[in-house]
């Protein structure tokens, strides 16, 4: 089956769409900004939840045409999500925009995945320093 991986970051929203075999059949990453004006003072303003909509529309229609059933889509959303005290309200309205469902991970998941996938792209043999 078919698998959609979308990172929500506070910056940019990236999308990864894998086949069966494991390649990658679709990648894209597109600002969405959705710290821009209001994470700061603890929200994501309406602003941000709009640009955060437009842009999850979009994967979504790629999503779709790679037929990616719905149970295999994770969306991962990040430190703006985490930090947002007005995180569910964001949740619940990108949701009903778009059936996307979003889990907030932890900063320590958010490292651990982070890890993963630089140890998956990077042979590593010595200490070393990976920043995001």
């Amino acid at each position: 089956m078919k698998r959609a991986i979308i990172d929500l970051g506070t910056n940019t929203f990236h999308l990864q769409i894998v086949a069966e075999d494991g390649q990658t059949v679709f990648k894209t990453s597109v600002p969405a900004k959705i710290g821009m004006g209001g994470i700061n003072k603890g929200i994501i303003t309406d602003d941000g939840i709009l640009r955060a909509i437009n842009v999850l529309k979009g994967f979504k229609e790629q999503i779709d045409k790679f037929t990616v059933p719905i149970e295999n889509i994770f969306a991962f959303g990040t430190s703006a999500f985490r930090n947002a005290s007005n995180q569910k309200e964001v949740v619940t309205q990108i949701k009903a925009a778009t059936e996307l469902r979003i889990e907030v991970i932890s900063g320590n998941k958010e490292a651990e995945l982070i890890y993963k996938g630089v140890t998956q792209a990077v042979k590593i043999t010595e200490p070393s320093l990976i920043v995001d």
